[in-house]
């Protein structure tokens, strides 16, 4: 059998509802595709009828069945691990991509400094969605990730693809095409971040430290339809409290700048926390506990990524920053 150029992963966890049609919009969008193409369905030890479905409707696609349910990253991983196409294409199961949707992302990578290409998310309505380009930022004890203004109005997604691809700081998981190489020599999504949120982030993160560039193409277009899995499957408190764990982890995992660290982070912190108890809202608080049982692993990343280091956050914010700014004066531009 000829090896794939690429492989387009999709992690499942309870998508019964959602992987049929996902699949036929995916088997539809890469008909015809210069690239060799492999489809996986990493399933991450579902109860429901998504394994039997895949089995009986698509058995041209790859299964992996997890044992264990292991969230998000770690159905990723499992699946890098697994094929052995130089690409693989990260595909969420309530995400159809367009027609033609590869043919942007691909030559990219002819440019050695690329380790990701995410594709444009927008809406059924055909509304842009975030993430479109982003900077962190670390205001008033939090990392906070400024949308650019203007990408809710009619004229947004044609100023985006006349744009061009732009540097971003991470590329939604959802949709995101990696080397596989430098995706397993960074670990993969790291599974502390497990089951969800802020893996993709913290992926991009490192991968730009390590002096690679991580892109949006608005000319690679992905339907996100609403409502995945994860609100379906999990308490809403939960939820909330792991993504105000995970994004404590992304901050302190990869912010590396002390002087930002204490002066934004640490010292506001705790009138931040003292804000949102003021609101009745402890989900900070429980995330923050939670975060800190694992502050050790925490501090070796940290060290480990001072030794691999090519490039400060500054560095890496000066190139976002010039990003953003393209970015918004286009919007700007095509405004009503």
């Amino acid at each position: 059998m000829t090896a794939a150029d690429v492989a387009v992963v999709i992690p499942n966890y309870q998508g019964e509802s959602l992987l049929p049609d996902t699949l036929l919009a995916l088997e539809r969008a890469v008909d015809g595709a210069a690239a060799r193409v492999e489809i996986v369905v990493c399933d991450d030890a579902s109860s429901d009828g998504s394994v039997e479905i895949v089995r009986r409707r698509f058995p041209s696609v790859r299964l992996l069945c997890r044992a264990t349910n292991g969230g998000f990253g770690a159905a990723c991983n499992t699946a890098a691990a697994a094929v052995e196409a130089p690409l693989i294409y990260f595909l969420n199961s309530d995400a159809h991509p367009a027609p033609g949707f590869l043919t942007p992302l691909l030559p990219h990578f002819d440019d050695e400094q690329v380790f990701a290409v995410m594709s444009l998310n927008v809406a059924p309505d055909g509304r842009t969605q975030n993430p479109v380009q982003t900077t962190p930022r670390v205001r008033f004890g939090q990392l906070r990730l400024p949308a650019a203004e203007g990408l809710q109005h009619p004229g947004a997604f044609a100023a985006l693809q006349a744009l061009g691809p732009l540097p971003t700081l991470y590329g939604s998981g959802s949709s995101l095409l990696v080397r596989r190489d430098r995706f397993l020599e960074l670990g993969g999504f790291c599974e502390l971040f497990s089951p969800f949120y802020y893996e993709d982030l913290d992926l991009g993160w490192r991968a730009w430290r390590r002096g690679w560039t991580c892109l949006i193409e608005p000319l690679s277009v992905v339907v996100h339809q609403a409502g995945g899995t994860i609100s379906a499957t999990r308490p809403r408190r939960r939820v909330a409290v792991l993504r105000k764990r995970n994004r404590l982890f992304a901050l302190w995992r990869n912010c590396l700048d002390g002087r930002t660290l204490l002066w934004h982070h640490l010292l506001p912190l705790p009138l931040h926390l003292l804000g949102r108890l003021a609101r009745l809202d402890d989900t900070p608080v429980a995330g923050l506990a939670q975060a800190l049982h694992e502050l050790g692993a925490v501090r070796a990343h940290r060290r480990e990524e001072r030794r691999s280091m090519a490039r400060t956050d500054r560095e890496i914010v000066a190139v976002l920053d010039a990003a953003h700014e393209r970015l918004q004066l286009a919007l700007r531009a095509a405004a009503p």
